[in-house]
C-alpha cells in the first residue's frame, strides 16, 4: 500500500502499488519497478547464518546444533570465525551458556535497554559482532 502525503503532485508518495515502488531518496520522490531481493548465498553470508543459529541454540541450551562431549559431558556447539583476507573460517567450540550466565546477560540487558527478553539479542549481536572481526566470543557482557 502506497501513502501519499498531500497536496498530489507537491507532496510525497511512499510504498508499493503493483509492481511500482515509491521512495525517498536525497529528498526526491522516485518511482522505480519491484525487483524481488536476492538471497545471497555467499560464504560470508553462510558463516553469519550458521553462527546466528548456533548462537542462539549455545543460549537456549537445545536444538539440533548442540553436541556433548563424551568424555567430559559438556555440551557445545560449533561457530565458523570466518578470515576475510584468505576467505576461510576456522571452527570454534563455544559451550552452551549456564543458567548464572544467562542471568548476568538479563541483568546487563534489563541495566542497558531496560528488558530482559532483550538478553538473548545482545548475546548473540555482540558475539556476531565479535567473530565478524575475527575475534572470540564472549560468555559474560
Amino acid at each position: 500500500m502506497a501513502k501519499v502525503s498531500l497536496p498530489l503532485l507537491s507532496g510525497e508518495v511512499r510504498g508499493r502499488v503493483g509492481d511500482i515502488v515509491f521512495m525517498q531518496r536525497h529528498g526526491q520522490s522516485i518511482a522505480r519497478r519491484f525487483t524481488k531481493p536476492r538471497n545471497a548465498n555467499t560464504l560470508s553470508q553462510q558463516v553469519v547464518r550458521h553462527n546466528f543459529k548456533a548462537l542462539n541454540q549455545a543460549y537456549k541450551g537445545s536444538g539440533d546444533m548442540v553436541q556433548t562431549d563424551t568424555t567430559t559431558g559438556k555440551s557445545y556447539v560449533v561457530l565458523w570465525k570466518y578470515d576475510k583476507i584468505a576467505m576461510k573460517y576456522t571452527e570454534i567450540q563455544f559451550e552452551v551458556l549456564t543458567a548464572d550466565e544467562k542471568a548476568k546477560w538479563e541483568e546487563y540487558s534489563l541495566k542497558v535497554k531496560g528488558y530482559k527478553a532483550l538478553s538473548r539479542n545482545l548475546f548473540i549481536a555482540k558475539n556476531q559482532k565479535l567473530l565478524s572481526n575475527n575475534e572470540e566470543p564472549v560468555r559474560l557482557p
